[in-house]
């Protein structure tokens, strides 16, 4: 689907996203360590959940056609915890970037609203309820899909 916009509702739209962007940008640089720390159990969680698809070639070579069943257990415990591992650092992960992002949301929600009581009365008899929701549920949107 293709969207034509006008000079300015086109310009509007691109200030909202750098904006967001920004705001965005702004919130990461005060959350660096945690975002940094998730990222790297993300990249532990993969390598485990990697790890038995390269057990595998063992498993068959060094226990099942050797016949010696102790290396088969033991390769295929190994594998279930990596497995396990893997899946459970996942969780984690998906958990923090969960609350990395609902502190996002949380936060420009709190400076529209603060903006909003900024705003002088006239704004809100000039202005139809409708269009300024739509607007902030429209910036808190953007955000998200960022």
């Amino acid at each position: 689907m293709h969207v034509v916009w006008s000079g300015s509702e086109a310009c509007e739209d691109e200030a909202i996203s750098l904006r967001h962007w920004a705001l965005y940008v702004e919130f990461l640089k005060n959350k660096r360590a945690a975002f940094a720390g998730t990222t790297a159990l993300l990249i532990v969680s993969t390598i485990l959940s990697l790890l038995p698809c390269f057990l595998s070639r063992r498993l068959f070579d060094h226990g099942l056609l050797v016949g010696d069943y102790a290396v088969f257990r033991h390769i295929l415990v190994l594998q279930g915890a990596c497995f396990a591992g893997g899946l459970a650092l996942s969780a984690v992960c998906l958990q923090a970037y969960a609350r990395i992002g609902a502190g996002l949301t949380s936060r420009l929600a709190r400076l529209l609203f603060r903006h909003l009581q900024s705003l002088p009365f006239r704004y809100f008899v000039e202005t139809k309820p409708a269009e300024y929701l739509q607007r902030l549920n429209g910036d808190v949107n953007g955000l998200q899909d960022a």
